[in-house]
């Protein structure tokens, strides 16, 4: 019979930065943690200070890979995984949604309709992004992990996950909201994942 994981996963978004704060698209692109952002990690930090991970997935970006690299005991255990990174909102990089809206009228109309194959120019589409997350979780669930198992990725990142481990169709990630610099606990039992409340 094949062994199913059981393991306690940390989900967290990354602390706020400036793009955050100015209310700008933030997926690819890179930009630094606020002071707030930068009192978030070291706040999480020490709420998770007696915990050890034996696995510390990230997002390659820099305002996941710091926080990422302080909880990892052993650089080994450290992964930097692609799929984990946020949307890529192509043309909308930085750009406030009024701006986007204003200077993309006809890109902005069709981005909200939130079709699943339309795909941003220069950026990707929610399915190629879904999809992504869904190998993830399922490479995941399909492990031999066990203990504590951290990811720190992004807030699209976290709630379309949330929804795929929880068997939720990830059109469903509107109804979650993992706010900057927080942490959920997803508890994994022979494969079955449950939320921790």
């Amino acid at each position: 019979m094949e062994k199913k994981s059981s393991f306690t996963l940390y989900l967290m978004r990354h602390g706020q930065t400036l793009a955050n704060q100015e209310q700008r698209y933030l997926g690819s692109s890179e930009s630094p943690l606020t002071e707030l952002g930068i009192r978030q990690h070291r706040r999480i930090q020490e709420q998770l200070v007696d915990v050890t991970f034996s696995k510390v997935y990230t997002s390659p970006r820099k305002r996941c890979l710091k926080l990422a690299e302080s909880l990892a005991d052993d650089p080994k255990m450290l992964v930097r995984d692609e799929r984990i990174r946020e949307l890529d909102f192509g043309v909308f990089e930085l750009l406030h949604w009024q701006e986007a809206k204003e200077k993309y009228p006809q890109v902005w109309e069709k981005y909200g309709k939130m079709e699943p194959a339309y795909c941003l120019p220069d950026g990707e589409s929610l399915f190629d992004f879904e999809s992504r997350i869904a190998s993830f979780v399922d490479e995941l669930l399909g492990s031999d992990l066990t203990g504590s198992v951290a990811v720190v990725s992004h807030g699209g990142v976290a709630t379309t996950l949330i929804c795929q481990m929880l068997g939720f169709d990830p059109s469903e990630r509107w109804r979650f909201r993992l706010e900057n610099g927080h942490v959920t606990q997803i508890r994994v039992q022979d494969g079955f994942a449950y939320l921790v409340l």
